[in-house]
């Protein structure tokens, strides 16, 4: 059985008290995704981040962007987990 098709995933690393402290997590996720930043563009997986309101309504969640199928995000997503509390979730295209 084949890998579905690449879509864009949401990796979202929960419970950050601050803009400040989630932004920071953001360099070592960049190192465990992308190990050679000197490589020739594109990444094997493109990647983005931005900033959400988290679950508690005064905390911040780093969201991880990925373009990829299923299978390949929840690996991504599996790498991030030991950097907080991590969820998964398609976008659903427009």
């Amino acid at each position: 059985m084949g890998e579905d098709e690449p879509r864009v995933y949401e990796i979202r690393i929960h419970d950050c008290p601050t803009s400040q402290e989630a932004l920071a997590l953001q360099d070592p996720i960049k190192r465990l995704l992308c190990p050679d930043p000197d490589h020739a563009p594109p990444c094997e997986i493109p990647w983005s981040f931005t900033l959400a309101a988290g679950d508690t309504g005064t905390s911040t969640a780093l969201v991880l962007g990925v373009y990829t199928s299923s299978g390949r995000a929840a690996q991504v997503a599996d790498r991030v987990r030991a950097r907080g509390r991590v969820t998964d979730r398609r976008c659903e295209r427009g």
